[in-house]
């Protein structure tokens, strides 16, 4: 410490206590030296503070503005070094901060090259530790588990469906049409009528091409696919699956049918049903066939008898039992005029299970069913058949993955070989074996892959499945933002002169010391980020940014560890005049002039010069303000969603699966009114709040869904529900024939097609035991379940078994009366949905209409469909991408203070520069057609750790030079810190970018060639242009006099090397 000639006394401004300026300074000492040792880190900054500003402020001023004039910079002027206050505490404080931050790497950098094996070796072994969890690694392709939160509203509301219902169905579909064939008018008549009805059948509804469809789909009840499975001894057995193995079978065991929606159901799959002719020849002669029964079965599909329609005694049920909707086995009609239709639309129905592993017999059948229909179907009508199964959409996903991956490849090929190739320089012909960089540059590429792969062992161990996007998404990544650090190591090494008395190892040492704290900025900075940003809700995002936050948080200790002792490693070899890679080979050792690069001239003599002039640096900061403020007003014009045909290849079949489901047809996907336990059906209030007939609240659950299908076009319901408390309340009524019981116990059902020969068979209950038309609750109870078990026929079509069973969750007693009925729901239809904005639409109002059912029924009542699940994430996109990108942008911001040295002015300048190229690139995201989703969303998180990269090492350069004015410390920041950012990201990324262009996937295309594009011209142009012209206006002031110190500081030996 200086000492002054003689004792003097100051009083500092703000300390009330007097303190001699020889105990200061004994006392700076001996802290500094319990600072050796590992104490009194806070005292040692403080008295430093003290001693410089207060002791001995004025001698010390001058004995750091002599020297770093001598160096060529400035501390600043005098009024800077005397100022105090507050502010001057926090800034001595950064300084403090970052002397110890280069201290502590300078060590580290001297051991990393005295010791490069050991170093080497005991990053291998984390790697490898790390890495050995891929043992354990799962990837998850399961839509619903990708985008649909455990903790959703609409998760757990599909979980409830499912406990107490059963999953949804395997839809397994074909749209067919008949390109080429006409319409064709026919004129009907009932028989024994002098009236006839004109009506337009559509193409498909021609007889030749009903009786292929039933040909067809005889044929896919024969398919029979190859099945292996383990029997009960856990020994695998090869079987096969036919489709009555894995159909839903309602009536079963007293009906074995599956179900199949089709329009040749109206004539029970059968060819000779719908050859039947009815002739009679009375007053008015009549001949009617197929198409008068179709044309009766489209306006009354539960009718059980058409005799009084068509004469022909034939039922409109399924064969399984169930009703044809004639809005849903035919499309493309207008309003109701069902049989003007353009497509059939056949629909086979597969149990579906929670456990997937009993969904594997179903899985082979739809493989063996998707290459039957789509290769092996000789089609002698030739028909246009599109096919979708349940395993259809993963299966084209995974083969967009397989078929890109040598595109995907091929890019990270390129952006390793260029890394490789870009960390060498070459200072003349004969030393370009001697000075490449080939060994580093592959080290540098082999650490990016090392940080991925112990990222993916590490979540593995705890669990975490990964997904395609991190596979695809995370090297990327981890090599934008590594890349650059090494980049900046190496040619901050290779710029550097080797200082008088000073070995290879300390220059390194030094330069690690000098380089590594802006490491640390970016690489804390962005895995902190990434972290935050796993608190999403959605679960592909928050997988996305933990796997990204290790694999960032890893890289970063390899560089400072593994490639810091590679570095040392390929030092020594060039000292030695040894070719790269063949380092057996010696050449004779020749002196070349240093070279600085092109990249870096440019930088220093063209650009920087050029943006400084005041006139460019007013029109950069107008030009990035209009951008910026104008893609602000784009945000909220951004289209949320997906469409889920951008995430097929472009030879998919599913593409002409989805443009038909689009065009053809007219109801969308089935939507359950969900009610949950608590309310009694029994009761006659109750039931008139459920109910839609006659005496029903015109408030009740039916009416509030009938007027919500009036309006369809708001509400997209399009149609009322079918309700088994309607059909129960006509079942249990005498006149039905239908409630009976056999006498004279009258304790067992008799089903209504039991004849008079068969048994004495009465009513359940008499007309008078009917208040109002409404069973007493005992009543109710008693018989439900006959109801919900009793089969449809001629005799009773309202019989529920079929329609109702599954939909009724209750419990009974053992002589069968219902005890408890614990949930229910009431199934209708949503309009036909063909954007994201439709889906979430019909989302939106079903959840509108079910509170209103709520508040009636004082009971929770809630809307399940099958998609809810991936489009709820829509309704809280805007502040789920909101909350995210503000963590990662407070993230930013407090480690930018922290680390360079507590200065809020480079903190904020950093934040707002990220900021700005993430906005810019929402903005450019409405120009360019690219919609918001949690693709994009992950895109944009990862444009946070990217954007870090292009800013902050040029403000830390920013910060700790000694440049007398902001100008030129703007432009010294550029220059030496701005070549290796092109080199290090820009460049780096651009030749892997290109070659996403010539991805097959649409998917590629948008959401990685296009966005990754804009990421890097967007960080690129603010981090070397607006940036620099940023820091020169609002930069903050010089560094003080303790930052200066910590500059001086670079010439004190470090411990343990040969100067000490």
């Amino acid at each position: 410490a200086h000492v002054p000639p003689s004792p003097s006394v100051r009083r500092h401004s703000l300390w009330t206590c007097t303190v001699t300026t020889q105990t200061m300074h004994c006392l700076s000492v001996y802290l500094l030296v319990s600072f050796r040792k590992g104490k009194g880190l806070c005292f040692s900054v403080l008295t430093y503070y003290y001693d410089m500003q207060v002791a001995g402020g004025g001698t010390e001023r001058l004995r750091v503005r002599s020297t770093l004039n001598e160096q060529g910079g400035t501390a600043g002027n005098d009024s800077e070094l005397k100022s105090g206050g507050c502010r001057q505490k926090i800034e001595e404080l950064g300084a403090g901060l970052e002397l110890q931050l280069k201290i502590l790497f300078r060590r580290w950098g001297l051991v990393c090259s005295n010791h490069p094996v050991i170093i080497i070796l005991c990053s291998v072994a984390l790697v490898c530790a790390m890495a050995a969890g891929l043992k354990f690694f799962t990837i998850t392709t399961d839509p619903v588990l990708l985008w649909s939160s455990p903790t959703s509203e609409s998760r757990l509301q599909k979980d409830y469906y499912d406990e107490h219902f059963g999953p949804f169905y395997r839809p397994e579909q074909l749209i067919i049409t008949a390109p080429g064939r006409t319409h064709q008018t026919k004129y009907l008549n009932t028989p024994g009528s002098a009236f006839y009805i004109t009506q337009d059948f559509g193409p498909v509804l021609n007889v030749d091409i009903m009786k292929e469809l039933v040909d067809l789909q005889d044929a896919i009840l024969e398919i029979e696919a190859p099945y292996e499975y383990k029997d009960k001894n856990g020994t695998l057995v090869n079987g096969t699956v036919r489709l009555e193995d894995i159909c839903f079978k309602p009536l079963a065991p007293f009906n074995n049918k599956c179900a199949m929606e089709s329009a040749t159901q109206w004539f029970q799959n059968n060819k000779s049903n719908i050859d039947l002719v009815y002739s009679c020849c009375g007053d008015f002669p009549t001949i009617t066939g197929w198409h008068r029964h179709a044309y009766y079965c489209s306006r009354a599909p539960y009718d059980t008898n058409s005799h009084d329609a068509d004469g022909l005694n034939m039922s409109c049920l399924a064969d399984y039992g169930g009703p044809a909707m004639p809005n849903v086995v035919l499309g493309g009609f207008e309003d109701d005029d069902y049989l003007n239709a353009t497509a059939h639309v056949l629909t086979f129905v597969v149990n579906n299970f929670i456990d997937e592993g009993n969904n594997k017999r179903a899985e082979a059948w739809e493989a063996a069913f998707l290459e039957f229909v789509r290769f092996q179907y000789e089609n002698p009508q030739n028909l246009s058949i599109s096919i979708n199964a349940q395993r259809s959409i993963e299966d084209e996903v995974n083969r967009e993955s397989a078929t890109d991956e040598k595109t995907i490849i091929i890019s990270y090929v390129i952006m390793f070989a260029y890394v490789a190739i870009t960390l060498g320089r070459c200072s003349g012909c004969p030393r370009v074996l001697v000075d490449s960089k080939v060994m580093i540059g592959l080290g540098g590429v082999i650490i990016v892959l090392a940080a991925v792969a112990a990222s993916l062992g590490f979540w593995a161990y705890l669990g975490v499945s990964a997904t395609l996007i991190i596979i695809e998404v995370v090297p990327f990544l981890v090599l934008a933002v590594g890349v650059d650090n090494l980049c900046i190591l190496v040619q901050t090494w290779q710029r550097d002169e080797l200082r008088s008395g000073e070995s290879r190892s300390e220059q390194l040492a030094r330069v690690v010391g000098e380089v590594a704290p802006s490491m640390l900025l970016t690489g804390l900075s962005e895995s902190i980020a990434f972290f935050l940003g796993a608190l999403s809700s959605m679960p592909a995002v928050r997988t996305f940014s933990l796997y990204a936050g290790m694999a960032v948080f890893v890289n970063f200790v390899l560089q400072v560890t593994l490639f810091v002792a590679l570095l040392a490693m390929d030092v020594r070899r060039q000292e030695a005049n040894r070719v790269d890679v063949l380092c057996c080979v010696q050449l004779k050792k020749e002196d070349t002039p240093r070279s600085n690069g092109i990249i870096y001239n440019f930088m220093e003599n063209i650009l920087s010069p050029f943006l400084m002039k005041t006139p460019v640096r007013v029109v950069v900061i107008i030009i990035f303000s209009f951008v910026f403020f104008g893609s602000i007003t784009r945000i909220p014009k951004l289209e949320v969603g997906l469409d889920q045909t951008l995430a097929l290849p472009d030879d998919s079949y599913l593409l002409d699966y989805f443009h038909d489901l689009n065009t053809y047809l007219r109801v969308g996907s089935p939507v359950y009114f969900v009610v949950k336990d608590g309310f009694d059906y029994s009761k006659p209030e109750n039931t008139n709040l459920i109910c839609k007939t006659s005496g029903c609240s015109p408030v009740s659950l039916g009416g509030q869904i009938s007027m919500a299908a009036q309006r369809y076009n708001y509400t997209r319901i399009r149609q009322p529900a079918s309700s088994w408390v309607d059909d129960y309340l006509s079942w249990i009524q005498p006149s039905s024939g239908c409630c009976r019981l056999y006498e004279p116990d009258r304790e067992k059902f008799c089903n209504a097609s039991v004849k008079p020969s068969g048994g004495n068979c009465t009513n359940c209950v008499s007309q008078k035991q009917l208040g109002n038309d409404r069973p007493t609750p005992e009543s109710f109870n008693n018989y439900l379940n006959d109801f919900l078990s009793d089969i449809p026929t001629q005799d009773c079509a309202k019989a529920g078994k079929s329609a109702y069973n599954s939909g009724v969750n209750r419990t009974a007693f053992k002589n069968g009366t219902v005890s408890h009925i614990k949930a229910t729901y009431f199934m209708t239809f949503h309009d036909i949905c063909v954007t994201s904005d439709d889906y979430v639409a019909a989302l939106k109002q079903a959840r509108i209409v079910a509170a209103n059912i709520t508040k009636t029924l004082g009971v929770e009542v809630y809307p399940y469909s099958y998609f809810y699940v991936f489009y709820e994430q829509y309704l809280d996109m805007p502040r789920q991408a909101a909350i995210n990108l503000s963590l990662c942008a407070a993230a930013v911001f407090v480690v930018s203070f922290i680390l360079l040295g507590f200065s809020i002015g480079c903190a904020l300048i950093t934040m707002v520069t990220v900021i700005m190229i993430v906005v810019d690139l929402m903005g450019i995201m409405y120009f360019w057609s690219i919609s918001f989703n949690a693709i994009s969303l992950v895109n944009l998180v990862m444009c946070v750790g990217i954007s870090v990269e292009f800013c902050a090492h040029i403000v830390r350069k920013f910060s700790v030079s000694f440049k007398p004015s902001r100008l030129e410390r703007a432009a010294d920041a550029l220059a030496t810190t701005g070549s290796s950012v092109v080199s290090g990201i820009t460049l780096t990324k651009f030749v892997g970018i290109i070659v996403l262009y010539f991805a097959k996937s649409q998917l590629f295309q948008i959401f990685y060639f296009r966005m990754y594009l804009c990421m890097v011209i967007l960080g690129a142009t603010h981090g070397l242009i607006f940036l620099p012209v940023l820091l020169s206006f609002v930069g903050p002031r010089c560094p003080t006099v303790s930052a200066a110190r910590s500059r001086l500081s670079e010439n004190t030996p470090l411990l343990g090397s040969k100067r000490q």
